[in-house]
Formats: C-alpha cells, structure tokens, sequence
C-alpha cells in the first residue's frame, strides 16, 4: 500500500518484513532492474481507488436491482394469486349453475319419459289387440293410429287349393289344381286342400334291364338289370325281352380224350365228337350219328362200304 502522508511514500513491509522509505522523487527499483517512480506509484494508487469505488458502485446498483426484481416478483405473484382465486371462484359458480340446469334439464326428461311411457302403454295395448279370427292385418298400428284388418279370403274348395296359407299379416292364397297326369307320367301324390296334384314321368328301362312290373296312373314302371351268362360256365338258352330276363344253363362237362371238341360260347353249348367204331386198319370213316359210323377201306368217295362201327 502506498501512504503519502507528510510527503513521503511509505512502502509497507514485504513478504522477508523489510520497510523501505522514500522521499519525494526517488524511485524504487524492482527485482527485475525495473524503476518506479514516485508518481507512477501515486498514479496506480489513485487508479485502484477509483476502480474498488467504481466496484463498489456496481454492487450498490446490483444490489438495488435485485431488490427492485423483488419486490416486482412479488407484486406479480400476489397479482397472479388474486387472479387464481377469481377464476377459482367463477368457476365453482359456474359449475353450480351447470349442475342446476342439469337438474332442470332431468326434470323435463323424467317428465317427457312419464308421457312416453304412458303412449308405450297404450301402443302396447293397441299391438296385444290382434284382429278377431277370420280376419288378419293390412297395416300396423301406430302411437297415433289403431290397426287395420280385413277378412280373409274363403277356404279354397272344389278344384283348388290353399298355395299360400293365411297369417296373422297376410290373406290366403289359393290356386286351381293341375290337370290329370299325361299319358306319359304317373302321379306321386294326390291333390289335397293344401297341395297339388304333382307328376313324375316314367322311368325307361336300359338296354341292360328288362320290366319286371309294368306303370299305372299311379305307380312307376319297375326295372332290374339283366342276367349276363359267364362265358365257359354258362350260355344262353332263351333271349330277354323288354319284360323278360336272359336264361342260362350250364355248359357241359369237358369232352372225353381223344373226342373232337367245340367250344362253348355265350350263346352255344360245349359239342364232343368222338373217335369212330370202326376196326383199326379202316382208312375212313363216315359218322352217321354221335354212335354210329359207316366203316370203308377205301378213300373218301370210294364204293363199298364194308361195315358199320358202333361207339359206346
């Protein structure tokens, strides 16, 4: 610190605790061989006064600032309180008067539900009042009107029948019966009061079936697949028809050896020719029937016949 009291410069012990005085226009010599004189310590006296007061005035200033923000802080929040309890007050009497028009606004409902269910009382009585028999509805009833009906249509007789049947919301409806079956049909059932003749056309037996119940007017022609032969077992004796089956027999047993077989077909018998009578040495022989041969030793044509051989 510098103290220029009765014209000197003090300079205040240093760190070692040395004290140097000097008088008017001297100067102090630093560590380093700089100089400082007298007034350039005066100077950076006078300039560190000037900048703690200039401090000083800051933080005066800062001090008076932060007050000031303060006491605005809380103007604003006693204003914003205020404020809250206004709008907290307006809004529990608007609720109050929300809940009271609900209120009036319920009592209306209840009132007008009253009437309406008094009018669904009367619609209800009106609906459980069916049309009388005999007769059924044309239009439904309504809050403002009653239900209309009308007699219905008279039973279906004589050549017809009832196609549609009544209801509560509709008439009957009849039509004529069909007409008899044609030729060619034959009926399945009868017509009723409540239904119609209906037809069905005759059934035609195939190629492979036979009739073996013929059509009426009232029932359908019968067929049943032909019989087949099985061909080496058994063949045909007697052709079907249109009205009649195949007949077969059983083909014969296996020829004897050394007899002359033909072979059985679906429509022919197994046929065994056997070996002749005749004496061996006979160089031909003529059958005459399945026992009997003409024996001859000459050759085919030949005159004189020498005998006649028997078989069996």
């Amino acid at each position: 610190m510098i103290n220029t009291e009765n014209g000197t410069i003090v300079i205040m012990p240093s760190a070692n605790g040395t004290v140097t005085m000097l008088g008017p226009f001297s100067f102090l010599t630093m560590a380093d061989g700089a100089t400082v004189t007298s007034d350039e310590l005066l100077a950076a006296d006078a300039q560190c006064m000037a900048d703690l007061a200039a401090l000083k005035a800051k933080q005066t200033a800062a001090a008076e600032a932060f007050q000031a923000d303060l006491t605005a802080a809380t103007a604003q929040c006693k204003a914003d309180l205020t404020a809250l309890d206004v709008e907290r007050a307006a809004a529990q009497e608007a609720m109050q008067n929300q809940h009271k028009a609900d209120l009036d606004e319920l009592e209306v409902k209840q009132a007008a539900t009253a009437s309406d269910l008094l009018s669904l009382v009367a619609f209800a009585q009106k609906i459980a009042a069916w049309c009388p028999t005999g007769h059924y509805q044309t239009k439904a009833p309504t809050l403002s009107s009653d239900r209309q009906c009308k007699a219905l249509t008279s039973a279906c007789s004589g050549m017809n029948y009832e196609r549609v049947p009544a209801t509560l919301t509709s008439d009957r409806v009849c039509a004529p019966i069909s007409d008899p079956c044609a030729s060619d049909t034959w009926q399945l059932l009868p017509p009723s009061p409540v239904s119609d003749r209906r037809c069905l056309k005759f059934t035609a037996c195939t190629g492979l079936e036979y009739q073996t119940k013929a059509p009426t007017a009232t029932s359908d022609r019968t067929c049943v697949t032909t019989t087949l032969c099985d061909l080496g077992k058994s063949y045909q004796t007697l052709a079907p028809s249109s009205t009649s089956d195949r007949v077969c027999a059983p083909v014969r047993a296996a020829c004897a050896a050394g007899d002359k077989e033909t072979p059985p077909t679906l429509t022919s018998d197994r046929k065994c020719v056997p070996a002749s009578g005749c004496s061996a040495g006979i160089m031909f022989a003529k059958q005459i029937n399945d026992k009997l041969w003409l024996c001859s030793s000459g050759a085919v044509g030949a005159k004189g016949w020498v005998g006649m051989g028997q078989v069996g």
